[in-house]
């Protein structure tokens, strides 16, 4: 009775409305806090690994409703999903359900799964046309709608996190630490025992202070944050805003985070650290890929998700990737891709994951992107044993703006640059960008990993890094130019010499020094001096002075920019034999122009000393007719690269290359002024291109040409740029079975064509040659009249021609590849004896 009246008495006040609005918002405060508990979020790892897994399909209800893990293993549904249970699927692994009502509401989940046991002799037979073909060719066919680069624009924010640490679970795969074969001849069984028990001891105290170690901290960690534009189809400018890096104040690392991997997933060819292979998702791919429909879910907004794995039929050569797509029915777009290469690289291992999301109703666009490296030969030491270090890299994109009005003004040839305070923002800045705060473990690798920095000067060995990739060794206030330290030419010999310029420690808009030589064979000394000023470096505009005396080859050419110490062209300087001494004066001013011009004006003074006197036109008993001379040049020397894409560093910058062809020219007149005896003119030009195709590789085509009229000088013609020895290292884009100065012209033209299949016609898994074919065409002739010569000289005007083919990489060592070719010279200048038509390269190439 007393509890009776006292529930009336509760209820049986008057209506007010004052009271009526707060209890309405007490109780909707009480809902929505109860309806946050009813939340189901987690994370899903690998049982063995403890790696989190990425796109892992999570089924809640009998209507085949499903989410998935995001690039981190996380998920989330809400109570608005009405989740009855929560199946995980994942390709390769074991499925697992969870029940609702074994569920700790507002608790996150740790959900392992544990990979499946795969027979690797079942074969999938389909009886028609394989299901999976259906709806990649309905991707295909959609390709251009949702790949985002085919919009008119767009714009986003990226928050960056890379860190590197070692692989704990090597240490169980590899060898004991302690080796048994000799002790189990001559031990019993009971020693041996013993001796088990303490390797085991031992095994287990290294893997357990090494866990310990790689559980606490990472060996190095960065994070960026950078803004993007984009306009289509090619103009992109991105601009890193915050950077912060272990050890480091240095930001040059940060470049690094966004150039991992392609933006996208839909180009016909997909680029993974600097490497390209096939998509699964290109024109034709079906006849090159196997695709399997693994499962077919729901999302969240009722749409089919089909979940299709890949990978290269057996027996197909090709750089091809694996991996799993999920495809989306709205659309037939890719809602999430994991990928890596179909064959393991012996150096680095690289796999990839992208999520996509369908913003404004309208555009699948990439939301995450997850890069993980494996260097295989890069090894942390515990005992005996070793640990690969490896790399993850996870980019995170917000803010996503699409189709913007953009000013086309602001898009420079500079793609990538970095604010000057990018390295100075505070923790307030970074906590509005990062997906997670910092962990203990993050904090704790800045904080152990800062001191060191500071304490090894790692700042100071960053800046030696970055100047050894752009040709130099800086040392206090001076450039040492490492290239001219030690060189070899048939001429000289070894050649030892010391190079220093000022750096910006002095100033940055002058810069003095010189260089000094000596060479074993010619034993002749070298040098010079030299004084640059930096007018205006945002156009590139300087100015040098010049005074040297050194050696030059005879009857040879060269362009503007051309050093690459990588490429094989460079091997041609070791096998040059014919060389002139000249002492020159110059000035010269070069500058950029028109974004993707480079120009460069000068005038020198020479003095050329014929330091051989008996080459070509000229009968030994007529040798008094060459002489010392003196010559006074103008010059222009261009490089035009069209829509050439740079990133800057803050010492720096580096080419992104083109794709499209790359023009040199060079016009030379020389004139009577200064003493000059000779007047001439001089025009040579190069054009070279190299492309990939998806069937064959990648193909590099040169055409080069010159002539030269007037009063000319004697060696101040053309040799024909041959390259051969008995055995020598393969120069590209020269003539390998052409004797050195075999050929003179006054004219000139030369084709170079190579085609490098890579690994596409023949490999088997513990042996990838790479297989290349060369055709080389050259044409010469001398129609110049010249007073000193008394004799023909030899002309290759009825057409120059040689073939070769080249085994690359039948011998890799880090990412260094050694391979041999032949090579075969026919046509009207094949000598008689066939074994002298036949050259045997050395091939070099450099691959990650």
């Amino acid at each position: 009775m007393t509890s009776n009246s006292g529930f009336k008495k509760i209820f049986s006040y008057t209506f007010h409305p004052g009271k009526f609005f707060i209890f309405s918002v007490l109780f909707f405060v009480f809902h929505s806090a109860f309806s946050q508990t009813k939340e189901i979020s987690g994370t899903v790892t690998d049982e063995e690994t403890k790696e989190p897994l990425a796109f892992v399909n999570i089924i809640y209800n009998e209507r085949n409703q499903a989410t998935a893990t995001n690039i981190d293993g996380k998920f989330k549904i809400t109570a608005t999903a009405n989740a009855a249970f929560l199946k995980f699927s994942y390709v390769g692994y074991e499925s697992k359900t969870i029940k609702t009502e074994d569920i700790r509401w507002g608790k996150p989940l740790a959900v392992k799964l544990k990979k499946a046991v795969v027979n690797l002799n079942e074969v999938t037979v389909f009886p028609g046309e394989n299901p999976a073909h259906r709806i990649i060719k309905k991707v295909i066919e959609n390709r251009d709608i949702n790949n985002p680069e085919k919009m008119t624009s767009f714009a986003y924010t990226s928050y960056n996190k890379m860190f590197f640490t070692f692989n704990i679970d090597d240490l169980k795969k590899t060898d004991s630490t302690i080796s048994f074969t000799d002790s189990i001849q001559v031990l019993k069984d009971t020693v041996k025992s013993k001796l088990d028990t303490i390797r085991k001891t031992k095994v287990d105290s290294s893997y357990i202070r090494a866990k310990k170690f790689i559980d606490s901290q990472h060996i190095f960690l960065m994070e960026s944050v950078s803004d993007r534009k984009f306009i289509y189809p090619d103009k992109n400018n991105e601009k890193v805003v915050a950077t912060r890096v272990s050890g480091l104040r240095n930001p040059s690392f940060a470049l690094l985070a966004t150039q991992m991997q392609s933006f996208s997933f839909y180009k016909e060819l997909i680029t993974i650290y600097d490497k390209i292979y096939l998509n699964p998702i290109s024109e034709g791919s079906t006849k090159k890929y196997f695709f399997l429909l693994e499962d077919t879910t729901f999302s969240e907004n009722g749409d089919t998700v089909f979940i299709v794995s890949f990978r290269p039929f057996k027996g197909k050569n090709f750089d091809g990737l694996k991996g799993i797509l999920n495809i989306s029915s709205n659309k037939y777009a890719i809602q999430s891709v994991k990928a890596e290469p179909y064959d393991p690289n012996p150096v680095l291992g690289v796999k990839i994951q992208q999520k996509y999301e369908f913003l404004e109703n309208k555009q699948w666009f990439p939301v995450q992107l997850n890069t993980d490296l494996t260097f295989n030969n890069m090894m942390g030491q515990v005992g005996k044993k070793t640990m690969r270090l490896i790399g993850i890299g996870k980019s995170y994109l917000r803010n996503i703006t699409l189709n913007p009005e953009l000013n086309k003004k602001e898009f420079k040839n500079i793609e990538v640059t970095m604010g000057d305070d990018a390295y100075k923002l505070s923790d307030e800045f970074w906590e509005k960008y990062r997906v997670d705060s910092l962990t203990a473990k993050d904090r704790k690798t800045y904080r152990v990993i800062d001191s060191i920095g500071k304490k090894e000067n790692l700042d100071l060995k960053m800046k030696v890094f970055e100047a050894l990739a752009q040709g130099y060794i800086p040392w206090h206030f001076l450039n040492i130019d490492f290239s001219k330290l030690v060189t070899f030419n048939e001429y000289e010999g070894f050649r030892f010499g010391l190079a220093l310029m000022t750096n910006e420690k002095i100033t940055r808009f002058v810069s003095v020094g010189g260089f000094f030589a000596a060479s074993t064979k010619d034993k002749a000394m070298k040098y010079g001096g030299k004084v640059e000023f930096s007018i205006y470096p945002e156009w590139e505009l300087k100015l040098k002075t010049e005074w040297c005396f050194d050696v030059y080859e005879s009857d040879g050419y060269s362009f503007l920019e051309e050093k690459n110490y990588l490429a094989s062209d460079m091997y041609r300087q070791f096998l040059i034999s014919e060389m002139d001494s000249v002492e020159k004066k110059e000035v010269s001013i070069s500058f950029r122009a028109l974004q993707y011009l480079k120009l460069n004006f000068s005038l020198s003074r020479n003095h050329k000393i014929i330091t051989d006197n008996f080459r070509y036109g000229v009968s030994e008993n007529r040798t008094d007719l060459l002489k010392n001379y003196n010559y006074t040049e103008t010059g222009i020397n261009l490089k035009f690269a069209y829509n050439e894409k740079f990133m800057k560093f803050p010492n720096g910058k580096f080419s992104l290359g083109t794709d499209y062809p790359i023009l040199w020219a060079n016009f030379t007149r020389a004139v009577e002024w200064l003493d000059g005896e000779y007047d001439y003119t001089k025009i040579e030009a190069k054009i070279s291109k190299s492309f990939i195709t998806k069937t064959f590789g990648k193909t590099y085509l040169q055409l080069s040409g010159g002539m030269v009229s007037g009063n000319v000088p004697y060696s101040g013609y053309y040799n024909g740029h041959g390259s051969y020895e008995v055995f020598s290292l393969d120069a590209a884009n020269s003539f390998g079975t052409m004797r050195m100065n075999e050929f003179v012209a006054d004219r000139f033209a030369a084709f170079y064509f190579k085609q490098d299949f890579g690994s596409l016609l023949f490999k088997t898994k513990k042996f990838k040659p790479q297989l290349a074919i060369v055709n080389n065409i050259g044409y010469g002739d001398f129609v110049s009249s010249n007073h000193y010569f008394d004799k023909p000289v030899n002309t290759y005007n009825k057409g120059y021609f040689e073939s070769g083919i080249l085994f690359n990489n039948l011998l890799h060592q880090m990412f260094i590849g050694y391979g041999v070719g032949v090579f075969y010279r026919y046509g009207t200048y094949a000598f008689h004896r066939e074994e002298d038509n036949f050259a045997v390269k050395l091939s070099i190439t450099f691959d990650l």
